[in-house]
């Protein structure tokens, strides 16, 4: 993680002004107006309102989500005894905190090894760290809580419905509604398709309707009582249709994976081609490395069917249709859901990869293959997505 750190603060590090594109100025004039009111604020500074002061639609003028982020953000500033240097520091934590909570969930479900594996390739993930130079920062911290969350789900069953975990569960969906929905979402998505899997698989519901309910009222009361502005203006948003939308179902986007810049001229030509996303932006035959772990580690998910293995199962299940929602008439912003796409694959890749040295049957060469795979993981990781990080037009 530190190294992560290092390299994703070199932009501050080479140059101590203030970075971003798209949405970066306003949450920067968010959190410094805070700090330098002293205290949290619901509704927009005038100087704002003109770029989000119409995106709340119950409540014109107020913050489109929830606070707590810009408040954080402002204590940094407060704290760190500067507005740029410690407000930036805070962001890189935020945007990579991803690492950390992949590596828990990850090591519960399938030790050390994957673990380590999933974290370190994030540190090169071309979807995590363009984020967080971009500027859609709330976005990338709430991601980091669904691991979380499906952890918390996974050992609420394994545990015979343990109460505990799914009110932890309840609080930790809050946080995540508190920094971005879409984190929110990414969550509510997988957590019901491995519901489904497991009511399919067992038979039974595999929750308790009263620990359901009590935990929904606990979310409801937290997200209520910390952002009541922005929690209606969530609700009314998910409910409400888009008639222009729902006028034309593109069926064909099931049938492809990536749907191409022309849906957002916004983002580049690289986050619609696998190679350069999860290998190398100058492309080649070796940027495509991890396409067959990623498609070996898919096949064994679903060979094993293990509890853990729906675990992943479900959050790519989910991640394919939160993608596609615009299919189903849910307008266009679905687009935006494969800022985590590297959060749900490189878990499967590191599985792919680590399974294979279970081919050999004498146990010292499985044991050889496995640490030669993992060093040649290592290896690819550094020499193909980790070469030539361009930040402010230098290679590092």
């Amino acid at each position: 993680y530190l190294t992560a750190f290092y390299i994703w603060t070199l932009p501050i590090q080479k140059n101590s002004m203030p970075f971003g594109d798209v949405d970066a100025s306003s949450h920067f004039a968010v959190g410094d107006y805070m700090a330098a009111k002293d205290k949290s604020i619901a509704k927009v500074p005038y100087y704002i309102f003109t770029r989000y002061g119409g995106q709340n639609a119950a409540f014109p003028g107020y913050l489109w989500y929830a606070p707590q982020y810009w408040t954080n953000l402002g204590m940094s500033q407060v704290l760190g005894g500067g507005r740029i240097i410690p407000f930036f520091l805070m962001i890189a934590i935020f945007s990579s905190l991803t690492i950390l909570s992949t590596y828990f969930l990850v090591r519960k479900l399938f030790g050390f090894w994957p673990a380590f594996l999933s974290s370190f390739l994030l540190i090169f993930s071309t979807r995590d760290y363009m984020v967080y130079l971009w500027g859609q920062w709330p976005q990338a911290l709430s991601f980091a809580f669904t691991p979380i969350a499906l952890y918390c789900f996974y050992q609420y069953y394994k545990e015979g419905k343990k109460s505990i975990y799914i009110y932890f569960l309840a609080l930790f969906l809050s946080a995540q509604f508190f920094f971005h929905p879409q984190g929110l979402i990414a969550s509510a998505g997988a957590l019901i398709i491995f519901s489904l899997i497991l009511l399919i698989r067992d038979k039974k519901i595999p929750f308790s309707f009263k620990h359901l309910l009590i935990s929904i009222i606990l979310f409801l009361l937290v997200s209520a009582a910390f952002a009541p502005f922005n929690f209606g203006s969530f609700f009314i948003e998910l409910t409400t249709g888009q008639p222009e939308q729902l006028k034309s179902y593109q069926l064909d986007k099931l049938f492809k994976w990536y749907q191409g810049i022309k849906n957002d001229p916004g983002l580049p030509d690289f986050y619609f081609k696998y190679n350069n996303s999860h290998g190398s932006l100058n492309g080649g035959l070796l940027s495509w490395w991890t396409l067959p772990f990623l498609l070996v580690g898919i096949l064994v998910l679903a060979i094993r069917r293990k509890d853990e293995d729906f675990v992943l199962l479900s959050w790519l299940i989910s991640f394919y249709f939160l993608t596609r929602l615009v299919v189903f008439g849910f307008g266009q912003r679905d687009i935006r859901m494969f800022a985590y796409e590297a959060h749900v694959f490189y878990p499967i890749i590191t599985i792919g990869a680590i399974s294979l040295s279970s081919i050999p049957k004498q146990a010292a060469l499985k044991k050889f293959l496995k640490y030669g795979l993992i060093a040649l993981f290592i290896v690819l990781a550094v020499s193909v997505n980790g070469n030539k990080i361009t930040v402010f037009g230098k290679r590092h």
